[in-house]
C-alpha cells in the first residue's frame, strides 16, 4: 500500500505535541486499523484489486491544540492470481466438411482480470482430434490443418487452453460437429447386372431390383433411380425395382441393354449409372410353319418300295426344344411313310395307278415345347401311269366267228374291241391278224 502525503498542517506539529497526538480513523474502520500513537495503517482483511483497487481514508489527529484531518488514498497493487477465464467452458460449433484449411472456423477468447505481468495470453491446443486442427497461439483462431471427412469421423472433442504471462490457464472443451456436404456420388453394388426373363413374363412383373448406396447423409444420400435404353421397361425411382411395361417377344429383340442412373438429392447432385442386360428367354409361343401352303408330286407307279417321294421342310423361330420339330403323316396309310427328323418321305411300297392314281395325305410337323405345337399340310402325290397292262380283247367274247359262204370280199365278219388300263398312249390300241 503506499500512503499519500497527509495536509501541512499535520506535518508542522512540533515533536512535543507529537507526542500528545492520538490518531483515529474517521472511515474505513472495517478494512484497516490504525496505531493511535504511531499513526501506522495496517490491514484488517485480504485485499483483492479486482474486486476494489483503491481506498480513500478520512484520519484524524487529536492532540492538545485541537483536532486536525487529513485523506489517505491507498491504490492496491496487482499480483497475478487470478487464472484467465472462458466465457463459458463448453462450446458447440458446427463445420461442414468442406471448409478450407487455415481459415478461421472459432476464435477462442479468455479475459484475465489481472494487469501484471504484462505478457499478453496464450492459446494452445491441449486436446487434438487426430491433429486435424491447429490454432493460432496469439489470437486464439482455431483453423483446420488436415481436410475433415465427415463419413470417417462426425465428432470431434477438443480442448483449448489460454495460459497467461505468470502460467495461469484455463481450459474451454470444444465438440466439433462436422455437416455433411454432399461429396460423394452414389455407388451402385455392381458395374453390370444381367437378368433373364421369359418372353411371356406378365406386364408390371418385377424384373430385377438394383441398389446404388451413397455415403453422404440426409438428402444427400437420398437416391432417386431413372432408366434408359427402351420404353419396354421402368423403374421405381424410390426402391430401384425394374419392372416390365411392355410384352416381349423373344423373336424379335432378345436382348436389352438398358442403363440405369443414381442421383442423390444434393446440391449440386452427383449421379452414377450402371449397366443392365436383359436376355429374353424362348418360351414356346409360336408354331411350327411349312415352306409351302399346299404340296404336290407326281410319281411313276411300279417304283420299288423306299422310293424318295420328296423331302418337306418347316421352321419354328423359336429356340431349343421349342424348335425341334418331328415330323408324321397324319392318316394311316401304308403306302407311305415319313422320316421324323428329317421330313423326308418315301414309298411303302409299290404304287399301282390303276388301282389308286392320287394320294392325298395330311403331314403334320410337332415342336416338342410343353406344351407342344403343331402345323399340318396337305400333300397330293399323283402317280404317273407306267405301260404295265396289256390289252384284253373283250369283243368277240368267243374265239370263234360264223361266216357265211356266199359273202363277198369286204363283207364285216366281226368287230374286234380290245381295252387297256394304261393311259395315253400306253392305252392305245393297235389291231392284226397274226394267221388266217
Amino acid at each position: 500500500m503506499r500512503m499519500v502525503d497527509a495536509n501541512d498542517r499535520m506535518m508542522d506539529y512540533n515533536y512535543a505535541s507529537k507526542r500528545s497526538s492520538r490518531f483515529f480513523l474517521i472511515t474505513g474502520e472495517l478494512e484497516f486499523s490504525i496505531d493511535p500513537a504511531s499513526g501506522v495503517l495496517r490491514t484488517r482483511i485480504p485485499f483483492d484489486r479486482e474486486t476494489r483497487d483503491k481506498y480513500i481514508l478520512s484520519v484524524g489527529i487529536k492532540n492538545n491544540f485541537g483536532i486536525g484531518y487529513c485523506q489517505v488514498e491507498l491504490t492496491v497493487s496487482d499480483v497475478n492470481d487470478n487464472p484467465p477465464m472462458f466465457p463459458s467452458t463448453n462450446i458447440r460449433i458446427s463445420v461442414p466438411e468442406s471448409h478450407s484449411l487455415h481459415i478461421p472456423l472459432y476464435i477462442a477468447h479468455a479475459t484475465d482480470p489481472d494487469i501484471t505481468p504484462s505478457a499478453p495470453i496464450r492459446y494452445i491446443l491441449i486436446q487434438n482430434s487426430n491433429d486435424l486442427f491447429g490454432i493460432d497461439v496469439h489470437h486464439g483462431e482455431l483453423y483446420l490443418a488436415r481436410r475433415l471427412d465427415y463419413e470417417t469421423q462426425q465428432r470431434h472433442s477438443l480442448m483449448i487452453s489460454a495460459i497467461d504471462g505468470a502460467g495461469l490457464s484455463a481450459n474451454i472443451s470444444l465438440n466439433v460437429e462436422v455437416q455433411d456436404v454432399n461429396d460423394n456420388p452414389p455407388v451402385f453394388e455392381r458395374n453390370e447386372y444381367h437378368v433373364e426373363v421369359p418372353e411371356g413374363a406378365k406386364l408390371d412383373s418385377q424384373i430385377l431390383q438394383v441398389t446404388a448406396l451413397d455415403l453422404d447423409t440426409g438428402n444427400n444420400a437420398r437416391i432417386s433411380y431413372r432408366l434408359q435404353g427402351s420404353s419396354s421397361f421402368r423403374i421405381s425411382p424410390n426402391t430401384g425395382w425394374i419392372y416390365l411395361s411392355q410384352s416381349l417377344d423373344r423373336e424379335t429383340i432378345d436382348r436389352y441393354a438398358l442403363t440405369v442412373l443414381a442421383t442423390d438429392n444434393g446440391s449440386p447432385a452427383a449421379t452414377a449409372s450402371s449397366s443392365v442386360i436383359v436376355n429374353v428367354l424362348d418360351d414356346n409361343d409360336n408354331s411350327p410353319r411349312f415352306d409351302k401352303d399346299y404340296y404336290s408330286f407326281e410319281l411313276l407307279e411300279n417304283l420299288p418300295s423306299g422310293t424318295v417321294v420328296t423331302s418337306i421342310i418347316a421352321t419354328d423361330p423359336d429356340l431349343g426344344k421349342n424348335a425341334l420339330l418331328r415330323y408324321s403323316i397324319v392318316q394311316h396309310n401304308s403306302s407311305f411313310a415319313i422320316d421324323s427328323d428329317t421330313g423326308e418321305i418315301i414309298t411303302r411300297e409299290p404304287l399301282d395307278r390303276e388301282m389308286k392314281s392320287i394320294h392325298e395325305l395330311v403331314l403334320e410337323a410337332r415342336d416338342q415345347g410343353t406344351p407342344s405345337k403343331a402345323a399340318r399340310v396337305s400333300l397330293r402325290v399323283t402317280v404317273l401311269d407306267v405301260n404295265d397292262n396289256s390289252p384284253e380283247i373283250v369283243d368277240p367274247q368267243s374265239d370263234i366267228v360264223s361266216v357265211r359262204e356266199e359273202q363277198t370280199p369286204g363283207t364285216e365278219v366281226a368287230r374286234v374291241r380290245a381295252l387297256d388300263n394304261d393311259l395315253g398312249e400306253n392305252a392305245t390300241v393297235t389291231y392284226s391278224i397274226l394267221k388266217g
